[in-house]
């Protein structure tokens, strides 16, 4: 594992930028993957969401969302509740056996959202799908 954060406060787009800006790389997500609880987007579609997860999304300057991904979904992305979960970046020749071994162990969830890429610093692109 090359780095790993709690998703909190800033969301997913705010702790994966911190991870960004620190390696010097940009992100490439798919939003399809991500792993919701169950009812977030439909609570997120009725504007059942903290004013933090707004202003997160209006602090997401460097991300370039899909035109087909809503609002909600953009709020979904930078939801600043508490969700336990952790963002790993892992090197590609090692993520089949990280998600294995995590498998193994039950851990729920176990997803991969996207990829790190070359290209300008802290910037993220977020797919609909791949």
């Amino acid at each position: 594992v090359s780095a790993v954060t709690d998703v909190t406060g800033f969301g997913l787009i705010g702790h994966l930028s911190h991870i960004l800006e620190a390696s010097h790389v940009a992100a490439e997500l798919t939003f399809d993957q991500l792993p919701l609880l169950p009812l977030a987007a439909r609570l997120a579609e009725r504007g059942f969401v903290p004013g933090g997860t707004r202003r997160n999304l209006e602090a997401a300057s460097k991300v370039t969302w899909d035109p087909a991904l809503s609002e909600s979904d953009r709020l979904l992305c930078t939801d600043a509740q508490t969700s336990g979960g952790l963002l790993l970046a892992v090197p590609p020749e090692h993520h089949a056996a990280l998600v294995e071994a995590l498998r193994e162990e039950a851990v729920p969830a176990v997803a991969t959202i996207g990829r790190l890429v070359t290209g300008d610093r802290g910037t993220i692109k977020v797919s609909r799908s791949n």
